[in-house]
C-alpha cells in the first residue's frame, strides 16, 4: 500500500463518531506509525497525513479575533452564535487584534462575521457605507 493510501486510512481513523478530529485517534494513529511502519517511509507517510488532516482542521476550527480582552460571557455568546450559524460543533481559537480597533471578527471556513470600527472606516473609503 503507497503512503497516500495509508495516509487516507490514518485520517478516516483519526475522525471521532461525531465527525470531529478526535486527539487521541490521532495519537494512536501516529503511534501506530512508529511500531509498524519502517522509519525510512515513516516520515514521509507523517508528511502525507499532515497534509490530508490540515484542511480537516481548519474546517473545524472558528477563530475569534477581538480588539481587546473577552469576558466569558461574552466569549460563551460568540461561541453559541457560531455553532447556531454553521450548525456543527467546532473547535474554537481565540485572538486578541488590536488592529480591529473595537468590535470582533468571527472567522469559520468561508465564513467571516465582522463588526468593528475598523471594518466600518474600510467601508466608508471604499464608498460601500449605505447612506
Amino acid at each position: 500500500m503507497n503512503n497516500k493510501a495509508l495516509a487516507r486510512i490514518l485520517l478516516k481513523e483519526s475522525i471521532s463518531p461525531d465527525g470531529l478530529v478526535d486527539s487521541a485517534r490521532v495519537s494512536a494513529a501516529c503511534d501506530y506509525v512508529q511500531e509498524h511502519v519502517p522509519t525510512m517511509r515513516a516520515l514521509e507517510l507523517l508528511r502525507e497525513y499532515m497534509r490530508m488532516l490540515k484542511p480537516v482542521l481548519a474546517s473545524e476550527t472558528a477563530t475569534i479575533e477581538s480588539s481587546g480582552e473577552l469576558s466569558p460571557e461574552a466569549l460563551a455568546l460568540l461561541e453559541d452564535f457560531v455553532r447556531k450559524e454553521s450548525g456543527r460543533d467546532l473547535y474554537f481559537e481565540k485572538k486578541i487584534n488590536p488592529e480591529l480597533l473595537g468590535g470582533i471578527r468571527i472567522t469559520c471556513g468561508d465564513n467571516v462575521w465582522e463588526n468593528s470600527a475598523s471594518s466600518l472606516l474600510e467601508d466608508i473609503a471604499s464608498g460601500n457605507y449605505p447612506s
